[in-house]
């Protein structure tokens, strides 16, 4: 079987910022594609750009309450 593996990855990562004290960091992203690119595990893949997501797929992984939150921050400019 011969199958194909991609990540989805790019440096605009970096900029994402969800607060202070909050596990997911920007740097992480960054980390995780380094340490995979030197292990030499990304040899044969493809590196996918990031797209937009509507909010019909975020309601697959996520609750309305929660988007509702995120999108009240996102609006103030908390994060």
């Amino acid at each position: 079987m011969n199958t194909k593996s991609g990540v989805v990855y790019d440096e605009c990562f970096e900029n994402h910022f969800t607060g202070l004290g909050h596990p997911e960091q920007s740097i992480r992203a960054t980390h995780v594609y380094k340490s995979l690119q030197k292990a030499k595990l990304l040899d044969g893949a493809s590196v996918l750009q990031p797209t937009a997501c509507d909010e019909k797929i975020l309601n697959l992984v996520h609750t309305e309450h929660y988007l509702s939150l995120a999108k009240k921050d996102i609006d103030s400019g908390q994060v």
